[in-house]
């Protein structure tokens, strides 16, 4: 499949999403179309030995907390970040990232994409501080999709992107797929089984996963979403030139809680990505995700708004067809 047949895949598949119907009983728009929220948040890329016992050696970046803002229009919305420097660990050592990620929540589909650089990572030891290994890195890059099937009743966006309003519980299967690329380099040598792990990995494979949106009150929602996902890997080893194929799982969690009260909302969201990259006799390897975020959202109209925030994603689609 070409480049262009999968762009116009997913064009079909996002154009769908954005005009498929809902149950005004189940999912509602909020009255006031415009938001400002501010939050902090905790997100970060680490790796983990795990061995059969379930005990775990980590490697974390220095990664403070951020503050930032978000300004939501519609469907659409824009916000910035800033890491506090106070709140590197001074024991941890220096951390070098690049990281973005992107979740879109249509009604329909949902989207994620990974683009990850990062350089510098400590381990905690046995005498309550951390070995710092400067020169590890850890590239991740990687997009996933997933179809929600009840989408009329269900909505992610409610959930975990605050674009509208969740009235009645419900819950939808989910189907999807991922493709990643992932490349390590300078895994230092910590145990003797862990002996030529600087590798290049490039998996992709289908996953299935179940949501569901509890409306504990009426201004209280709880959400959850499991998928599990099986991947074909293409593994190589950087120092022998080694390439082997293995089958790996994957697991991605998210959780939402939010309480809405008139005009303002006040929430947490977490979203949790493992993804394995192999096994030996004594450890399974895993790359994970991390992201929890805390945020006040502030709902208001205008009465004569810019141009710019009359449109959004949809109507991009509205013009072509």
């Amino acid at each position: 499949m070409s480049v262009r047949s999968i762009f116009h895949l997913l064009l079909f598949l996002v154009s769908i999403s954005v005009f498929g119907q809902v149950d005004s009983l189940y999912i509602s728009p909020f009255e006031k179309p415009y938001g400002v929220s501010v939050y902090s948040s905790r997100e970060f890329l680490s790796m983990s030995y795990v061995n059969s016992k379930g005990e775990d050696k980590s490697f974390e970046p220095n990664k403070p907390i951020s503050l930032g803002v978000k300004f939501a229009w519609n469907n659409s919305s824009i916000s910035y970040s800033y890491g506090l420097p106070f709140m590197r660990s001074g024991s941890m050592g220096k951390s070098k990232f690049i990281d973005f990620k992107y979740n879109y929540y249509a009604s329909q589909i949902v989207f994620d994409a990974y683009f990850q650089q990062y350089k510098g990572f400590s381990m905690a030891n046995t005498e309550g501080g951390y070995d710092v290994y400067d020169d590890l890195s850890i590239r991740l890059y990687g997009i996933s999709m997933d179809y929600v099937f009840n989408s009329k009743k269900f909505s992610m966006a409610a959930a975990y992107d605050h674009k509208e309003r969740q009235l009645l519980s419900a819950g939808s299967w989910l189907l999807g797929g991922s493709f990643f690329y992932t490349k390590l380099n300078n895994v230092p040598l910590i145990d003797e089984e862990l002996v030529n792990y600087d590798k290049r990995v490039i998996s992709m494979g289908p996953r299935i996963g179940y949501g569901y949106n509890l409306v504990a009150r009426k201004n209280l929602l709880i959400a959850a979403t499991f998928s599990l996902g099986v991947d074909g890997a293409l593994e190589k080893e950087l120092s022998t030139s080694r390439t082997r194929f293995r089958v790996n799982p994957q697991a991605q969690l998210r959780f939402s809680a939010n309480y809405q009260y008139r005009d303002w909302m006040f929430g947490i969201t977490s979203l949790y990505h493992t993804l394995l990259m192999g096994t030996n006799k004594k450890y399974y390897v895993e790359l994970r995700n991390t992201n929890i975020q805390f945020l006040v959202t502030k709902r208001f109209t205008l009465v004569n708004p810019p141009v710019i925030l009359r449109h959004d994603f949809k109507d991009v689609f509205h013009r072509n067809r």
